[in-house]
């Protein structure tokens, strides 16, 4: 099976500096889905959420960490990651800005401080990078 986190590798490559606007929005979709791919997997594989396979699952995965205490933080930083990725795939008329893979980075570290300890148990891999 393809680990959703081998994303985050293409992801560092894209927003390595000096990077184009084209790769720093490619950058940030990239990381999004790296990181909300794998935590839907492991929501899956414990039994707190269901993959739907439509776009309900953005929000359905951000809910589903936001349940428990400890997972609560990661729930928050996602839901800021896909903002951020929401504006780079879609608002065209506002440029996205190296500020903006900072600020990518710095969620997808936070949401693996909370996570990567619940993967590991898993048995799921947490070796990739940006």
């Amino acid at each position: 099976m393809f680990d959703p986190l081998e994303l985050l590798e293409v992801a560092g490559q894209l927003g390595a500096s000096p990077a184009s606007e084209k790769s720093l929005r490619s950058a940030i979709n990239r990381a999004y889905f790296a990181i909300h791919l794998k935590a839907e997997l492991a929501l899956s594989l414990d039994g707190v959420y269901t993959r739907r396979g439509n776009a309900d699952d953005h929000g359905g995965v951000i809910a589903a960490l936001r349940g428990p205490a400890r997972r609560r933080q990661a729930g928050e930083f996602l839901d800021e990651l896909r903002r951020l990725r929401n504006a780079a795939d879609y608002s065209l008329d506002h440029p996205t800005e190296p500020s903006h893979w900072d600020d990518a980075k710095r969620y997808v570290a936070e949401i693996r401080r909370v996570l990567d300890p619940d993967w590991q148990k898993q048995g799921l891999s947490t070796s990739a990078s940006l």
